[in-house]
């Protein structure tokens, strides 16, 4: 007998959260947007989001509409709803990796999008009393992002640079 994996697939401003342990969450072409992967090992429990934004007061309705899209709304979502999928969580359980935040823009790049994301989403993840435990941020790349639920292991690939786990 074979179990059939799934993949549940996040666009910006998207935001999963699974237990399932046939199924992995992905995110696809990272650039200037952070994945900000939660796990929870006790429980094989993960979350996803893809972040596009570091802050919702540009757009206050969009980020009740969808928390995912802004570092500061899409950590309190994720941690709703994995509090409600297992009942019970303590942020210390829990594994937190980043990946994205590139500056894909050769010129001078005056907004530094992709470095106000890393700077804003590790400023929550402290707030939010969590740890970071590793990151593959910045650089000039795009990425792809994939969380396995039933392990925990998170694998990010590059059409040019191959695949590699964070």
């Amino acid at each position: 007998m074979t179990t059939e994996s799934s993949n549940i697939i996040i666009g910006i401003g998207g935001l999963s959260i699974s237990n399932d342990q046939n199924s992995s969450i992905i995110t696809y072409s990272l650039g200037s947007c952070i994945a900000l992967i939660i796990y929870h090992g006790p429980s094989k429990t993960g979350g996803m989001a893809h972040i596009a934004l570091s802050n919702s007061r540009t757009d206050p309705e969009k980020g009740i509409d969808c928390p995912g899209y802004f570092a500061n709304t899409c950590i309190p979502e994720l941690l709703s709803q994995m509090k409600k999928k297992i009942n019970a969580l303590n942020n210390s359980d829990l594994i937190v990796k980043i990946a994205g935040g590139a500056s894909l823009v050769k010129e001078i790049n005056f907004f530094d999008i992709g470095g106000q994301n890393i700077k804003a989403i590790k400023k929550e993840i402290k707030k939010n009393s969590m740890k970071l435990k590793t990151e593959d941020i910045g650089k000039n790349f795009s990425r792809t992002v994939s969380l396995n639920i039933h392990n925990g292991k998170v694998k990010i690939s590059n059409a040019k640079l191959g695949k590699w786990e964070l």
